[in-house]
């Protein structure tokens, strides 16, 4: 199947990446349907080391160019990972 617009949104209740396509057709082409993909954050991890481990060595050209964009957004996650948890502090 091809998502040839997919959009993309977090799902703050089901904690998932959600990938969505709009009147995408079957593998018959025959009707139109609106899909949901959900991606949890251990298969994202898995894609993301896929990526970085096989991906960068078998196509490395096309991962930089088409990554470069993204850099700056893969930078802030690290940071934000790097630190230790900010803990909501109550009144006593």
């Amino acid at each position: 199947m091809n998502f040839k617009s997919p959009s993309f949104h977090w799902n703050e209740r089901d904690e998932v990446l959600e990938v969505r396509q709009e009147a995408a057709s079957d593998f018959s082409e025959a009707s139109l349907y609106d899909f949901t993909l959900a991606i949890s954050l251990s298969e994202m991890s898995s894609l993301v080391r896929v990526l970085a481990e096989s991906g960068l060595a078998k196509s490395p050209n096309l991962i930089n160019d088409q990554m470069a964009d993204t850099t700056r957004h893969l930078l802030s996650l690290l940071w934000s990972l790097s630190k230790p948890p900010q803990f909501e502090q109550t009144p006593a």
